[in-house]
């Protein structure tokens, strides 16, 4: 079995954060591969453990910017954006981050099937 580790960086606090990201894990545990297993990264205090995808879902490039600054990571191919802050200047400055950057209302379908494309690119890089 492959294990796939995703970390997923939110504010556990902002409902619309923790659903989405209980969806999509739901979703990649039942529809991606059955030969495939997806642990996430449980508190942000858990940085040493590295991670194949790291998903951020916040609205505050602040926040954002946090994370990052705490995985402390060179690939930032590796880097998804979720979020639901359409404002020109934060869309902007997330594309400087990472060009893997979506709306936190997309389809769960296009979501995971966006993950799993990261995933694939970033693996056959270093294969």
């Amino acid at each position: 079995m492959i294990n796939i580790k995703i970390a997923f960086l939110y504010d556990r606090q902002i409902y619309r954060f923790h659903n989405r990201v209980d969806k999509i894990k739901n979703y990649i545990n039942n529809i991606i591969r059955k030969d495939k297993k997806v642990s996430h990264l449980q508190t942000i205090t858990d940085t040493k453990i590295k991670y194949d995808l790291y998903v951020i879902l916040s609205d505050d490039i602040y926040e954002i910017e946090k994370y990052i600054n705490m995985i402390k990571i060179k690939d930032k191919n590796k880097i998804i954006i979720i979020t639901k802050n359409k404002q020109i200047d934060h869309v902007i400055k997330c594309i400087n981050i990472t060009r893997n950057m979506y709306y936190l209302y997309s389809s769960d379908e296009y979501l995971v099937k966006k993950i799993k494309n990261i995933y694939e690119s970033s693996l056959a890089k270093y294969n």
